[in-house]
Formats: C-alpha cells, structure tokens, sequence
C-alpha cells in the first residue's frame, strides 16, 4: 500500500473509529462534509478506499495528488493541502 494511502485510513481511523481519540463532531461541525471510510481491500497493485456516498473523501482534503508519465511509467507528485499540515502540526 503507499504512504498516501496508509496516512488517509490511519487519521480516518482517528476521526471516526476511535472512540477515545476521535474528534467530536460537535466540537468540529465541519466534519459532516467529510465521508466517512467504510473499509479498505488491498490487492497486489492496488489499495481501495470505500466512503460513504454524499460527501468528499478525506483525501480531497488531505492531498493534491498529480501524476504524469515519465519515461514509459506514471510518477506521482503528493502535496499535502493545509488540513493535513494542521493535523500534522497538532498531532
């Protein structure tokens, strides 16, 4: 799985899952707009994230992800938008 993935299931994990460590709702309001994550499959190539219907998946606001062929193969540049940074910086 690559990194990007495993950041979005991990704090997905921490918003929703735990019950202990996950961000209240009505402390953050905002959180509505954000789908929450149903599960995860993992095959050899690829790791798909279920969300929910009716919402952005927290990685529209976690990462800009852009990618382009080079050299007979697709490279991918990673940008963590300012939501990630915040949780980051607060973690």
């Amino acid at each position: 799985m690559n990194n990007s993935a495993q950041v979005e299931i991990d704090i997905a994990n921490t918003m929703y899952l735990n019950q202990n460590t996950g961000i209240s709702e009505s402390e953050f309001p905002g959180m509505h707009h954000i789908a929450r994550l149903l599960t995860t499959v993992e095959d050899s190539k690829d790791a798909w994230l279920v969300y929910e219907v009716g919402s952005s998946p927290l990685s529209k606001y976690l990462f800009d992800v852009k990618g382009e062929f080079y050299r007979g193969e697709r490279i991918y540049n990673v940008m963590h938008k300012s939501f990630y940074s915040s949780l980051k910086h607060n973690k």
